[in-house]
Formats: structure tokens, sequence, C-alpha cells
């Protein structure tokens, strides 16, 4: 388990994450803050061996050096008692029980005085008490917290119940740089922080070898930010790795870059399992050939639905619509797929991939295959028993695993929807039953010649190796020099993978990395299904993703991510039936939300009851917010008079026909009367009916015959006449007064009804009149804001309706609904002009003072990547 401008999405994002956390106001105030921040600890000791193992920092001042620090922060130990608010805590016996239990919980400040007096290593006390304060809202403290650990103890080891441990040092720099560019508030920067850990992947502390060094704060103010960006175009290529259609490309500046035809190429892929309750891992591609319903078409990728009420039912409204449908409006652009090996274990199955339905979800919905190999993880190619294991040293294991690796390569390489191949997955944990972990060097070897032989055979696509993290990469740059790049399996928390980890990357073994798995699940132990948490955690990943990703303010190490995964997948809770959905955690995962891993619920969809399995989807938050960080925008005209109907369920009944985007099944009888006064027309493939009335809709009553049903009904009623009032406020701006287009649209959907253009007072006040009667959603858009939406507004001839108050946020120069790349290439041909000048430009001028300067910016960064309503 585990923009060429046109792409400036990628090439120009992210001045910061304000889109993740906004400023707010913190949850509660400190006793004693402290003097300074930062804190100068040059001014109460002396730092030696930096950059080296031998390094340390000796406090010469304590006194000092409690009072600048503040309460909990070492080596202040004491002041939090004298805090009345502790005091309060822990007369009221909200401090009972253990510190573990006070990770994440609804209260960070209980959370922040547990652990300010939790009797655990320095180190890792002040980590966990450093989370509570993120959690409250006490970024500058969580910094210095975070920094006394770098400085202090940088070499404490914290041990999980799962019998692991994992240093507070590095994680502590990936803190400190993640707050810091998330809050543009705090104006600072660390730079050239480094805690390197050798010989961590074993259980002996004695043996590894930490290096620190502490680094120090630089100011990063919002033109530093910008200055970050780059424009790729105008870099030189240093390095090209391939010569076909898929290549690596590294920059001047270290960069690397992914392009397929040339074209850049960020990896927006997700782990596609979607295995049918009481499925086994066995049955992993099955779902490429499974049509349970007998329509002639396969289950998962053309008929799932959404159960929107979640009431496991599909009810009338609920379409099917199909994943490759969902995944295409999600913005995914990849899938990653594994086979099997055959009864012997060391055959490659071209039967596991049907290559029609791979070809048609690349043609029609854009998505790629990550191609995988286990490469003997598992024992699935070598031909290994389980007791015995895979082997990299055995001759014969390693030609079965080399034979199958070809035939795969073979059999796909001139297909369209290949992206690249990925050998293994996780072969460097002994948990996948190889011995890699043990003979690297000899992992390494085989994992080059296997690329080289991939590289003779298809010059088009590069080689990947699917890692656990990035063990091993030193062995890689010694021995394995033909692979192109490196597939990590993280799973780092909300905060994303930290500049810890690229670093890495960069010193050992100079090649891009992407994500093979990342993800959260969706249950948390004491509170049940949590949607939000799973869907901040990705949010946290992904926008770290881009923010590393070529051209940006990062490391420009990384090109993509897999989420793990799309459906939950009930069969791997251990010792449990693969008809229940196990809810009980399967081991300790500390940057899980809840601390624990449940292995069940890892899909951004789940299967609801299981009893609609494998159609039904419960779309969670999280797959929302990819469709908002993945999806282009999108542009559709106004309706004009379109009548859209699409409306059906089963045959032998006549429904009540609406406007709506859903699609539909049946076809419009050619056999009956044509809908009155519609012109005759066909469904079209995604089973819309439009018909064009001539008087816009003015006309009472329409009739339709679907599937050849008698008799016929109403389907439509539409009465002009009806008034509304509202108000709409915008961001930053005294003065209301704008053009705004308003739309009427049908409850829950894009389809416009009747779309006003108004300049609205200096208030913010407008008026609409000739409204059809109904219930319908309001959105209401500006030339530089994002569109928001008053919805479910019921319009009735006889009174006026009294709209909700809009608010618009701002930021969106180029006036595509969603505020990015191209929005801040405008701000900034503008930046620090007034009207008149040669440089203005009034889209940038967001809140409207005629100069566009600090404020306009900080208006764009607080709606950075978010998008309006569709």
């Amino acid at each position: 388990m585990k923009i060429i401008l046109f792409i400036a999405v990628l090439a120009f994002i992210f001045l910061s994450f304000s889109t993740a956390i906004e400023a707010t106001q913190p949850l509660f105030s400190l006793y004693d803050p402290g003097t300074q921040f930062p804190v100068n600890y040059e001014n109460f000791g002396t730092f030696s061996g930096i950059g080296t193992s031998a390094y340390s920092y000796t406090i010469t001042n304590n006194t000092g050096l409690s009072a600048a620090v503040g309460e909990g922060i070492y080596p202040n130990t004491s002041s939090v008692y004298q805090d009345p608010e502790y005091q309060r805590y822990l007369a009221e016996g909200r401090l009972n029980g253990s510190h573990w239990d006070f990770v994440n919980s609804p209260d960070p400040q209980a959370d922040f005085y547990k652990w300010a007096t939790a009797p655990e290593p320095e180190g890792v006390r002040m980590f966990f008490m450093a989370q509570a304060l993120v959690n409250a809202g006490l970024i500058d403290h969580a910094i210095k917290a975070y920094y006394c650990i770098i400085v202090s103890f940088p070499y404490t080891p914290s041990w999980d119940p799962g019998g692991f441990y994992w240093y507070v040092g590095p994680a502590a720099v990936n803190m400190v740089n993640y707050l810091c560019r998330e809050y543009p508030e705090v104006g600072l920067r660390l730079a050239n922080a480094r805690v390197i850990i050798q010989n961590g992947e074993d259980l002996d502390l004695l043996n590894d070898i930490v290096t620190t060094t502490p680094g120090n704060y630089m100011p990063y103010t919002l033109q530093d930010r910008i200055a970050g960006i780059v424009d790729l175009s105008q870099l030189s290529i240093a390095q090209t790795r391939g010569t076909g259609k898929v290549q690596l490309i590294k920059y001047l500046n270290g960069h690397w870059q992914l392009k397929v035809d040339s074209r850049p190429f960020i990896i927006r892929g997700i782990t596609y399992s979607p295995t049918k309750v009481g499925w086994t891992s066995n049955e992993m591609n099955l779902w490429q050939v499974v049509d349970d319903d007998n329509n002639g078409k396969i289950d998962t990728a053309y008929d799932s639905w959404i159960d929107t009420n979640g009431n496991n039912i599909k009810d009338l409204n609920e379409l099917s619509v199909g994943d490759f449908q969902l995944l295409k409006e999600m913005g995914c652009n990849a899938i990653r797929l594994y086979h099997s090996a055959g009864a012997d274990n060391k055959t490659y199955v071209p039967g596991d991939y049907n290559k029609p339905l791979l070809r048609e979800m690349h043609d029609k919905y854009g998505v790629k295959v990550i191609m995988g190999d286990f490469f003997g993880a598992y024992c699935v190619g070598s031909g290994a028993t389980w007791a015995g294991g895979t082997d990299y040293t055995n001759l014969q294991q390693r030609e079965n695993m080399k034979s199958v690796v070809r035939a795969m390569v073979l059999d796909h390489k001139d297909e369209p929807y290949v992206l690249f191949w990925l050998l293994g997955n996780e072969n460097n944990l002994e948990v996948t039953n190889t011995n890699a972990k043990t003979y690297p060097r000899e992992w390494a070897e085989f994992l080059n010649e296997v690329a080289d032989m991939i590289h003779q055979l298809d010059p088009n696509h590069p080689v990947a190796v699917g890692n656990f993290m990035l063990r091993h990469l030193e062995y890689y740059a010694q021995y394995a020099p033909a692979l192109d790049m490196v597939g990590s399996n993280s799973y780092p928390g909300r905060y994303g993978f930290g500049i810890s980890l690229y670093s890495e990357v960069k010193e050992k073994f100079d090649r891009p990395v992407f994500f093979t798995e990342y993800g959260a699940d969706a249950y948390h132990y004491n509170v049940g299904v949590n949607e939000q948490e799973q869907a901040e955690y990705h949010e946290g990943c992904w926008k770290d993703v881009v923010y590393n990703s070529a051209g940006n303010p990062g490391t420009g190490v990384v090109i993509g991510g897999v989420i793990f995964e799309w459906l939950d997948e009930w069969w791997k809770a251990p010792g449990d039936s693969n008809f229940n959905h196990q809810t009980q955690p399967q081991f300790w995962m500390g940057t899980a939300p809840d601390g624990w891993s449940h292995e069940e619920w890892y899909g951004i969809c789940g299967q609801g009851n299981g009893n609609n399995s494998p159609f039904l989807r419960e779309v969670r938050q999280a797959y929302y917010s990819y469709k908002k960080m993945w999806a282009p925008p999108v542009t559709r005209d106004p309706a004009n008079g379109n009548i859209i109907l699409s409306w059906g369920t089963f045959p032998g009944l006549t429904y009540d026909v609406y406007y709506s985007n859903d699609s539909v099944n049946w076809a419009l009888a050619q056999s009956g009367l044509p809908a009155s006064g519609i012109s005759q027309a066909s469904w079209t493939d995604d089973g819309t009916y439009t018909g064009v009335h001539p008087n816009n809709l003015r006309i009472r009553y329409y009739r339709v015959f679907i599937n050849g049903t008698v008799p016929p009904r109403k389907i439509l009623e539409v009465n002009s006449g009806g008034s509304g009032s509202g108000r709409v406020l915008i961001q930053g701006r005294t003065n209301h007064s704008d053009t705004i287009t308003f739309e009427m649209r049908n409850p829950g959907t894009t389809t416009v009804i009747k779309t006003y253009t108004i300049t609205t007072a200096a208030d913010g006040t407008y008026s609409l009149t000739d409204m059809p009667r109904g219930t319908y959603d309001l959105t209401a858009k500006g030339a530089n804001t994002l569109r928001a939406k008053a919805a479910n507004i019921l319009v009735d001839t006889a009174k006026n309706t009294a709209i909700a108050t809009l608010s618009l946020r701002g930021g969106d120069a180029n006036n595509d609904n969603s505020v990015g790349t191209g929005d801040m290439v405008i701000l900034r041909g503008a930046w620090l002009s007034s009207q008149g000048q040669p440089r203005w430009d009034a889209r940038a001028d967001f809140n409207a003072d005629r100069s566009i300067g600090t404020s306009d910016m900080l208006i764009m960064q607080s709606n950075w990547l978010r998008s309006g309503v569709q």
C-alpha cells in the first residue's frame, strides 16, 4: 500500500499555501510568549561541529534563553506551571489521561499543556507540543519550538507503538520551512538547515549517524516569493533523459520536468484498483472485464454512480456516470496498474489487461497508465516460494523477473496509454518478502540491468523504481544510473513531504522524484468517518508537490504524484471477512489524522454498505478538493433558450424532465408525438437531448415521450415575471460598485436559465427583474473576482425575493474563475503602477484603489489556487 506558457499552472504556481490555512486569530493566548522571535541562539550559547556528526549547542546563559523562548520551550520548562490557564485546566481534570491521547485532539490548548509537561525526551515533547501550537494558530511559538529541536535535540528519536522510530530533527526542519512558507506574515525563511540521518533504516540506534546544520533565518518578503518563480522557457537545458515521446528535462537551475510529446506533464495520478466487495488482491485487474449488469459495458469504467444522498439506493436522479468520467472531471491524467505473473508466479499474463478499454480511457478521457511490474515484490515474477522469498542474488529468479518485464514491455510499448514503466513496489521493505534490503547493491545492479534492457526495447518511455520512501538512493546513484526517476511510497502527513526529503534526492541521486503512493484514510478511530481530515491531508500533500515542481520556489525535483487510492478495498484488514468494512485500525501510523492506519478506508470514494458494489460511489471531500486543484476551469455558454431534456431510469415509466447536465441512457422515441414546439432530434452519446425553442422558454408546457412511453406528461413549466434583490460585497473594497454577471441556474447544476449583467450600487446592492418562477441557484461574478453562489432561491411572481448577500473573492485578473499563474503574470506586469501609467492594468487592481501594490498581492495570495463556483 501504501505554461510554452500554456502550462503556467505549473511553471509559476505558488507564492504560499494560503488557500490551505488562512490567517486566523489564535485559539488561546500564551502566559509567557517569550521575549524574542526569532530567537538568536548565538546570544545564549555556543555552536560547535556544525555540519558534522559532532554537532552540539551548549547553553551559556540559561536564564536569558529561557526568557527569550517562552513557556514550554527548552530550557523554559517551568513557566507553564505558573500559567493560570494551565492551572485551571488541571483543576478541571481536562488534562487527565495519557499525553498520547492529546495529539490532534479537538482542544489544542489542552494538547499544549499536556505536552509542555509530558514525561518524554525534550525533542519528542516539544515536537508534539509544537504541533498543538500550530493547531491553535500560535505560529511564532510553534516555529520557536521546532527550531529549538533543530538546535538542541536534532538526534532525538521517537518510537511509535509499532516498534519503529523516527527522528524529530528532520521533521522539525520540514515544519519550520512549511510554516514560514505557509504563513507569509512570519516574514522569514530558514536557510541551509539540515538534519541528515545515516543508517536510519534499521532498528539499531547505535549505528545511526546524525549530522546537523542549524541554518539561519533570512527575511522572506512578498517580493522574495515572486522572485522564486522561474520562467523555464528562459533557461537552458542541462540534461535530457530519453529520446522518445516521453522525456525528462533537467534545466540549468537543477529543476526537473516530465514532458509528453514536448509538452510539460505533471503526474496527477491515482492508484486505481476498484475491487468489488468480496474480492481479494488476486482480483486487482478483474475490473477491466467484469460486466455484472450484462449491458455490454465494463461496470466500474462506465456504470458506476454517485450515491448523492447516502441512502445506499440508486435513486431516479442518480444516473450511471462511470469512473472514467469521474476521473476525467477530477483532472486525473494517470492511473497506476500492476500485473500478475501466472500460476507459476514467473509468467507474464497478457490477459490481465483489456487493451481496447485502456485505449478508450486514454483517447476519450485523457488518462494514461503507469505500467507497473512487481519485480519480485510478494514473489510476483521471481518464481520464488513465499517461504523462500525473492532473492536478488539468485540468477534463475533474476532471469524469471527479467523475462516477465521483457514480455510486458513488448506487449505495451506501442500503446498510446503508456506513460512510463515502474519497477517494483516497496521492494526495499522486508514485508514485500524480498532481500533487497539485505543486498542493496545486488538489488540496484539488477534494477540497472533491467532498466537498460527496457531502454533498448522501448526508447519512448522512461523507467522508474517504486521505492518505500528514499531508501537505497546512494546505491541507485552508484549502481543503477539507468534509472530515469525515483518513485516513493510516502505517507508524510497533512503538511506535505518536506524539504528534508527533497534535499536528500538532490544530494544523493540527481533524478526527479514522484510519489507512487500518498494519502490518508477517511476513518478516525474515536470519531468515525472523517472526510475533512482526509481532504486536508491530500490538499497539503498536493500543494507541497506543486511548490516543489519545476519553475516554482521549492526544490524543483518533483514531477507529480499518485493518490492512494480511488476506492475503499474491503479485503485489506488481515483476519477479517472481505465482506466486512473493518473500522478497527490495522497499525500505528503517526502521520495519519488519528495516528492509526485504517487500511480499508483509503479511497477518496467509498462503496457505501457494500450491497451495490462495484457500482456505488460515495464521493468524499478529497475528490472535490482534487477537482478544484487538478481540473482546469470549464467555460460553458449560457443556454439562451436551449432546453436540456435528460432524465430517466426504468423502461415502461414516464418521468418529468427538468433542466440538467446529467446523463440518461434512454432514447427519444421516434414513433410518438414530438415535444410540442421543439424540433425533433436524437439523443447525444452522453444521453442529453437538446431542443431549441424559438420563444426562449416563454411557452408554459412541453411534452416528450421517453422510451416510447404513454401517456405524455407535462415535463417543463416556465413562468417569468418574478423579482429579486440582494447585495454583493467584493473582497478588499470599500466601494462595491462594479459590473457583475448574474446567472440563474438549475439547482445543483451549471445549466444557465437566464443571465443578467448589472452594475451594483456603491454598497453592493442590486435588483433583478423578469425572473422565471421556480427554485434556482444564483451565481455572481465580477471581471476580476471568483464566482460565488446563493443556492436554492425560490422565485415567486407574487413577491420580491430576498437574496442572500454574496461575498466575491478577488485575485482573478484573467477572468478565468480561478486564481493562479496567469493572474500572477498580470499582477507582476503591473506591479507598483497607478492608473494612467504605462504599465497600469486595471485587471490587477483588485481593491479598486487605482494603484497596484501589496494590498492587491495580499488579496491574490489569500485566494491562491482557489477556484470559484463552476
